[in-house]
């Protein structure tokens, strides 16, 4: 049996078939890693997987007689049979060691999300979409802020305050009332008669910030004051710019981007930072989150600086004083240095701009060293996270002369 199997040789058709079956098996595998992760897993999936996994198998046998009769062409029967088992052992002992040393560096496995941590929607009245995602409800408008019903009329003897920005401002993963901005207006309320709306918009860059919302929500919200948590991938143009849009994409995300099924649209949300971003990165096929930043960085410095000071005049036309605007950035376990040059380039836009900066210093050193992610499955900030920036903010808006008259009796 053993020499009738290594000694086979198979037509160079079924060779071809097997290798290309094995490859293919590879790429459903990873597309199945994507669909878990985004726990859409189905039972259509499912059996591809097992297919998949069988054609991938199948292809690490053949490899492994092709090794073997490479390593003992003419060896007695025993030795070939040692380097058939060998060969075939060997692809799994790795898989096998890969595993074990995946649960060392990362002890909670990334795929097993926990029921109550995933992403499902809920329909309710009023929002234009509800969803679940770590265990938070996240309701957003038609504009995709946080849902507010109605929006109070401005009062004369309220300080409103507007704070725009990204996922960061709106909270990704965060309850609405654990965001910086309502933890701010908690903070502010001890002293002042204030309010904080938050218009942060999951995806937004400045450009979205300047040509999209900024002026509308000057006119509707008359805010006090216009606050700017600048995320560092604001140096980036605007990913709803389609000819930013279809360099960076791939064939499938442009095809997900055109669908309006839901569990699709998810697929989308996440397809960027979920599909085997370490590999990717490790490989040289792309660049980490401070890397894709620097990438033609000068011209987007320029842009960048443009959109700020567009937006700070946009800003003093409607009569509001110069924008305060803070770097908010939470990825501090590690000391990069292209973090601090990021923050340092930000903050010298701002200040060229106009806007009162509030210096990431402030919180950077007491908070370097800690990790302040939701959770292994979401990147943002959590609740420390949230509190720290909203510590800082507090902090400078105190001391600004325009919220003294709003200062409450003592």
């Amino acid at each position: 049996m053993i020499r009738r199997l290594y000694n086979w040789r198979p037509p160079p058709w079924l060779t071809d078939a097997i290798r290309r079956l094995g490859l293919i098996g590879f790429a459903v595998i990873e597309i199945m890693l994507l669909l878990e992760v985004l726990n859409q897993l189905s039972l259509v999936v499912a059996w591809l997987a097992v297919i998949a996994t069988a054609g991938f198998y199948l292809m690490i046998v053949y490899e492994a007689l092709a090794l073997a009769r490479l390593v003992a062409p003419t060896r007695t029967a025993r030795a070939r049979f040692i380097a058939l088992w060998v060969s075939i052992m060997l692809p799994f002992a790795s898989v096998e060691a890969t595993l074990h040393l995946g649960r060392i560096i990362w002890p909670t496995p990334f795929l097993m999300i926990p029921e109550n941590y995933r992403l499902r929607f809920v329909q309710m009245s009023g929002p234009e979409r509800a969803y679940y995602w770590q265990g938070s409800l996240h309701l957003e408008d038609q504009r995709r802020m946080r849902y507010i019903e109605n929006h109070p009329p401005k009062r004369d003897d309220v300080f409103r305050i507007l704070v725009v920005g990204d996922s960061y401002t709106f909270g990704t993963g965060m309850p609405e009332d654990q965001t910086y901005a309502a933890l701010l207006e908690k903070r502010l309320s001890e002293t002042f008669t204030v309010e904080v709306v938050n218009a942060g918009v999951r995806g937004n860059e400045s450009e979205d910030i300047l040509y999209g919302g900024l002026v509308p929500m000057m006119i509707e919200l008359e805010p006090d004051l216009v606050v700017y948590g600048i995320c560092l991938n604001d140096f980036q143009p605007s990913m709803k710019d389609p000819a930013y849009r279809a360099r960076r994409s791939v064939r499938i995300k442009r095809y997900l981007e055109g669908s309006k099924d839901k569990y699709v649209s998810i697929l989308r949300e996440f397809w960027s930072w979920r599909t085997m971003t370490g590999p990717r990165i490790w490989s040289g096929m792309t660049h980490d989150f401070f890397g894709q930043i620097l990438v033609d960085f000068d011209a987007r410095r320029d842009r960048f600086a443009h959109d700020l000071t567009s937006m700070n005049r946009v800003v003093a036309e409607h009569g509001v004083g110069p924008m305060v605007a803070m770097v908010v950035n939470h990825f501090l376990e590690v000391e990069d240095e292209r973090a601090d040059m990021l923050t340092a380039a930000a903050e010298r836009c701002a200040a060229d701009a106009g806007m009162h900066v509030v210096p990431a210093a402030s919180y950077y050193e007491r908070y370097r060293g800690r990790s302040m992610r939701v959770s292994p499955w979401e990147d943002h900030p959590n609740a420390t996270g949230m509190n720290m920036f909203a510590d800082a903010l507090a902090d400078a808006i105190r001391d600004l002369p325009i919220i003294q008259r709003y200062r409450r009796e003592p």
